[in-house]
């Protein structure tokens, strides 16, 4: 089975280190997986306890606007969507993961169901305060 993981990024947190360890027990259990980050962080934060031979592709957008980040997704989403079909399971994780679970979506909207990868959508905020704008 190929999966295909995104984060935001693998900066310290508790959603990101549980993203890893996912990634890595679906390795260890014989999923073929794969990693997509919005942007790249400091590998000494979480990327050091990634197991080696999980590929690693990074969108490239920077933290700087919500706005610009989205567009980058989209835009990223839309370039590469024969490689997104390509996968079984696509597993999206906090909220720019909302943003491009949602564009692959409507990207696959047409496609046949048993051809179009299965969307998993993980938010880590519970007991968080959200900001309404980020609904």
């Amino acid at each position: 089975m190929r999966v295909l993981q995104f984060i935001p990024s693998l900066h310290k947190g508790g959603a990101e280190r549980m993203f890893v360890d996912l990634a890595n027990n679906l390795l260890k259990n014989g999923c073929d997986v794969e990693i997509l980050l919005a942007h790249q962080s400091p590998p000494q934060m979480n990327q050091y306890r990634l197991n080696s031979t999980i590929p690693i592709s990074i969108i490239g957008t920077q933290r700087k606007s919500r706005f610009f980040r989205y567009v980058s997704i989209t835009a990223w989403a839309y370039m590469n969507r024969k490689k997104l079909k390509d996968f079984d399971i696509i597993h999206t994780h906090l909220n720019d993961g909302l943003i491009i679970g949602f564009v692959i979506k409507i990207l696959f909207c047409f496609t046949p169901k048993q051809m179009r990868p299965r969307l998993i959508f993980t938010c880590h905020m519970v007991g968080m305060a959200v900001p309404k704008a980020s609904l």
